[in-house]
């Protein structure tokens, strides 16, 4: 008597969904994305910022833009 044994091959229509599933599954529980808040400004902070970009001299405008950008960026 012959047993003739199938081989199946798995679908990639079938593999590719269940990869992607066990894949997000595994790695959703390590997803933890959390933005800081903006530390809030004081007006005299903001007031200083614009009086320093009104000054004459280079350098200080050259910090109060580094200053804002990194206000602006936080």
């Amino acid at each position: 008597m012959h047993l003739h044994i199938i081989k199946r091959r798995s679908s990639p229509f079938f593999l590719f969904p269940f990869t992607l599933l066990l894949t997000l599954l595994l790695a959703l529980p390590w997803v933890s994305a959390k933005e800081q808040l903006k530390p809030k400004q004081e007006a005299w902070q903001i007031n200083g910022i614009i009086a320093a970009l009104d000054d004459g001299d280079n350098r200080v405008k050259k910090l109060a833009f580094q200053k804002f950008n990194q206000w602006w960026r936080h």
